[in-house]
């Protein structure tokens, strides 16, 4: 999925010492001590592997389940079949409008309201896609 993004300036004066920390930030290491530490997902099936196989590696807030092992099985059966191009679009306006909502400062005065101005910013947001479903059911 991702959702942050680390780059290199063409220009940049600084380019080895850039590379050296994104060669770091992107490194199985790196990543395997940041996901044992955050418990987040990577987008990596070697360091997700390298998780699950962790016997020391244990979520308290899971009665000490290693999830990673969990996640492993699920990812196996992810299809991205159905990904377009435009599903990073709905995401950003679903992820603002859930925020908004969850945290009172959206002014709607329940979840149909949310759901009612998501399909609206859609359908204006995409307005050359002649359907778009979420969660089965039809916005746009």
């Amino acid at each position: 999925w991702g959702g942050s993004y680390l780059m290199i300036g063409a220009y940049s004066d600084k380019k080895d010492d850039a590379f050296e920390i994104l060669d770091f930030l992107t490194s199985l290491p790196f990543m395997q001590a940041r996901s044992a530490f955050s418990g987040d997902v990577m987008n990596s099936k070697a360091l997700n592997g390298a998780l699950a196989g962790m016997d020391g590696l244990k979520n308290p807030f899971l009665g000490n389940q290693n999830h990673f092992i969990k996640f492993n099985d699920l990812a196996k059966e992810i299809k991205a079949d159905n990904v377009t191009k435009y599903d990073s679009a709905v995401d950003r306006v679903y992820s603002d409008i859930m925020r908004r909502y969850a945290s009172g400062e959206g002014g709607f005065k329940d979840a149909d309201a949310a759901f009612k101005e998501f399909a609206t910013t859609i359908k204006s947001n995409l307005s050359n896609i002649k359907t778009v479903i979420v969660n089965g059911q039809e916005v746009a």
